[in-house]
């Protein structure tokens, strides 16, 4: 995954790239969207004023909120990137008299779109319908509001200063951005890197900016923007997967008869396991409203500004008892039955979530150990480079006549070539005793401080390879292996 999907996907984000795999998840079929998201086909999170609430409710609930925090007024240009099956744009256009542009790149929704525009009543010239990528938006025009739900992840974080410097030159001097946008916490868990690489490869291909806040906000910040509110709403998104995950259940036989068992299992683990990673914090949803920072614009148009209302539990059902009853379904695997998981974390979440729970792994001994297996490993690797280097460039004495020069220099390139093998490996042991290391104490701060340790011990030895043409000749590689010694377990006795 890491080598096959995710750093291709993260490195290049290349238009052509990105409407494959956007596209390719988007147009799958309205029908089979329709199964889970109901009638009103919005596949972001709604807003329960009460757990009563139905999804319908609650999507209203979230388009009524929207329009509301961009102030959207009566005869404004909105500019709604990501549009999905137009929903939005249809209800700012009806409700709030503006002008929509909506932009998607899947065909299919663009289809479904303008029949539910006739539906509503909503006149043609009142929205525009745009089939192409982001970064193909025209250039030329400016607009008052600016909407991006749940897209921006799709951007990548190699595109996403470009797209937020994109919104702010279409935005006017005194236009509203909005941007809502799922995000991760910082201190996370082993389950959570599971969990992105889950999505990653079955549900949400490239779509890798889904970061913390501090990171988004410095991206807006950096554009030019001042975020004039934020709200976090991962609880309200947790329950919007759970009526999700209610109607692919209430469906499973229209799903299974035209998508096939498997695909279902795997959304069916999707949607669970999405709204429990929400529930536990392992991921949220950000509102976020910003605008041009400049001197000359009225921040006094956010007073009295509306925030998203409180949840409130059923009459008598606690919040915590009424998501544990929607877990209590019958267990479900991507695979067959018969085929037997592991019984470890990731057994929770793919053979079933009857039983699945978050637990929490600080100081778990296994994680410890494995660590100092590695960074050990590490370093034996580190010093199998040294005496290998030095066996093999030892003929290399012998070399003589005329072709002595040649000789020597095919020899000590070999000896090189084989050292670098070793340092590679190692390396790449090091970088696991870093990941291991984060998951074990639970936060990405301590995770640092073993990647800083790990890194200068990796230079420091390797520099000792290439400075040692005879490793017991020379008193200079062993004392810069001592040092790295000490970093590496410094580090360990430090986590312990």
């Amino acid at each position: 995954f890491l080598l096959g999907r995710f750093l291709p996907q993260g490195m290049s984000h290349a238009q052509d790239m990105d409407i494959e795999e956007v596209a390719g998840t988007y147009d799958r079929g309205n029908d089979f969207y329709r199964a889970f998201l109901g009638p009103m086909m919005v596949y972001t999170s709604g807003i329960f004023s009460s757990y009563k609430d139905s999804l319908e409710d609650a999507q209203r609930n979230k388009l009524d909120l929207v329009c509301r925090k961009v102030q959207l007024q009566q005869g404004e240009r909105l500019l709604d990137i990501g549009c999905g099956w137009g929903t939005l744009a249809i209800h700012a256009a009806k409700y709030y008299g503006c002008h929509s542009t909506a932009v998607t790149i899947a065909k299919e929704q663009i289809v479904w779109a303008k029949g539910k525009q006739k539906e509503a009543g909503v006149p043609p010239n009142k929205i525009d319908f745009l089939y192409c990528d982001y970064r193909d938006i025209p250039k030329n025009k400016r607009w008052n509001k600016i909407t991006c739900l749940e897209m921006a992840e799709h951007v990548g974080v190699k595109n996403f200063p470009k797209f937020m410097k994109q919104v702010y030159d279409m935005l006017e001097d005194d236009g509203i951005f909005y941007l809502q946008i799922a995000g991760l916490r910082r201190a996370w868990q082993y389950e959570d890197l599971i969990w992105g690489m889950f999505m990653g490869t079955y549900i949400f291909p490239a779509a890798d900016a889904s970061l913390p806040l501090a990171w988004v906000v410095g991206q807006l910040e950096s554009a030019g923007f001042e975020v004039q509110s934020h709200e976090n709403t991962g609880i309200q998104y947790s329950e919007t997967i759970s009526r999700w995950l209610d109607n692919c259940l209430k469906n499973k036989d229209t799903m299974i008869s035209s998508f096939g068992e498997r695909w279902y299992r795997i959304w069916i683990i999707f949607l669970a396991w999405s709204m429990m990673t929400a529930r536990g914090g392992g991921s949220t949803l950000h509102m976020i409203v910003a605008y041009k920072n400049k001197d000359s614009y009225d921040r006094t148009r956010f007073v009295g500004a509306r925030s998203v209302p409180p949840v409130t539990s059923a009459a008598g059902v606690s919040a915590n008892k009424y998501i544990h009853d929607r877990l209590c379904c019958d267990p479900v695997s991507v695979y067959p039955p018969s085929v037997q998981f592991y019984s470890g974390p990731m057994s929770y979440y793919t053979y079933g979530y009857r039983e699945v729970r978050r637990t929490g792994h600080t100081h778990h001994r296994s994680e410890y150990w494995a660590f100092v297996l590695l960074v050990v490993t590490a370093f034996v690797l580190h010093i199998a480079a040294l005496i290998v280097s030095d066996i093999v460039k030892a003929p290399c004495d012998g070399c003589g006549g005329g072709q002595s020069a040649m000789c020597k220099a095919k020899c000590v390139a070999y000896g090189w070539l084989v050292t670098g093998v070793f340092c590679i490996l190692s390396l790449f042991l090091y970088l696991l005793g870093f990941l291991v290391s984060a998951w074990w104490v639970n936060m990405l701060f301590m995770g640092k401080v073993a990647l800083v340790t790990s890194g200068l011990s990796t230079i420091i030895c390797s520099i000792a390879v290439l400075i040692a043409p005879h490793f017991y000749d020379n008193h200079v590689s062993p004392i810069l292996l001592g040092v790295a010694t000490f970093l590496l377990f410094a580090t360990v006795f430090y986590f312990r």
